[in-house]
């Protein structure tokens, strides 16, 4: 699959950007069919008896509940910034750009709350406890037959959706590392549909790389960390840039400053701390994946420098 979006890719931005809208539509209207079904058709459940979950009564356990749910919850909100990675090539980033981001996160936040109450109205606790996936055991539920089956291909389909967006947007931030001379000048090149072609094959050789290290859960856990990693450190460079560079010209402002922008960098900050303790193997997985980055990066920056002079 990896190696047929690598192809499809190729054939330009335009074709690409056509199939992340038709999928993106389609996985919309999936969500609220299947939303819409658990209200409306989902057979009264008799009320079970009330027992305190265990993990209540121990905070440490508890904590690592939350920490480890919050890593899944991450996934649902994680491309909210990539309206960002083509403010080059949009015609009006300025208006644009903001009203990507806050109409995608207001969107996303709609479906994901309502898809949570649909499941909640349709399973008993137990049996989301033990689900799987959630969608799947409530369509069975509702209209018996191969509805499961049905559902996740559905949701299958829908994670296409999410590789077509990451073949879209990873591979300009190569181009732009290159550009800076932080990676390989090849790494510039852009063929006549506006596809970084170089930087697409190293990302589609990466992610296969990956894809074939371990399971799912492990990558995912992976991800979460260094996308709070990398949160914290852009969040903190909204206070460093603003003292080291005042007079840099904004266009964009951050209303609330410096008190909103605090709040959320002591909460990507604590999320942190909140990995490595509930999920310690991992994050000692991508701390090592930093610290071998960080001399490959430097041993790249000598020979794009070498090769430039």
């Amino acid at each position: 699959m990896l190696i047929f979006f690598t192809a499809f890719h190729w054939l330009g931005l335009r074709v690409g950007s056509r199939a992340q809208e038709i999928m993106s539509l389609f996985k919309v209207l999936a969500f609220f069919v299947i939303i819409a079904a658990c209200f409306l058709f989902s057979p009264k459940l008799a009320a079970a008896p009330s027992a305190k979950p265990s993990l209540f009564s121990d905070p440490k356990l508890l904590f690592v509940a939350i920490a480890l749910s919050m890593q899944s919850i991450l996934g649902t909100y994680a491309g909210w910034h990539a309206p960002v990675y083509f403010s080059e090539e949009n015609t009006d980033p300025a208006k644009s750009i903001p009203r990507s981001l806050f109409t995608g996160v207001a969107l996303v936040t709609a479906i994901y709350v309502l898809i949570n109450l649909a499941m909640l109205h349709a399973l008993p606790i137990a049996k989301l406890a033990g689900s799987k996936l959630a969608a799947a055991d409530a369509a069975q539920l509702i209209f018996g037959g191969y509805s499961s089956q049905i559902v996740t291909s559905i949701m299958l389909i829908s994670l296409l959706g999410i590789i077509n967006a990451s073949f879209l947007f990873t591979p300009r931030v190569m181009f732009a590392l290159s550009r800076d001379g932080l990676f390989f000048h090849s790494g510039v090149r852009v063929n006549t549909g506006g596809t970084p072609t170089t930087a697409l094959l190293v990302t589609a050789l990466v992610a296969i790389m990956l894809a074939g290290v371990g399971s799912f859960d492990k990558l995912f856990a992976f991800t979460a960390f260094l996308t709070v990693l990398v949160d914290v450190a852009a969040f903190g460079t909204i206070f460093v840039l603003r003292w080291r560079e005042p007079d840099l010209p904004r266009p964009f402002r951050a209303r609330g400053y410096p008190v909103l922008p605090a709040i959320v960098f002591l909460g990507a900050g604590l999320l942190l701390i909140a990995f490595v303790v509930s999920s310690t193997e991992n994050s000692l997985y991508a701390v090592l994946g930093i610290a071998v980055s960080y001399p490959v990066y430097l041993l790249v920056k000598r020979l794009v420098k070498t090769v430039s002079v």
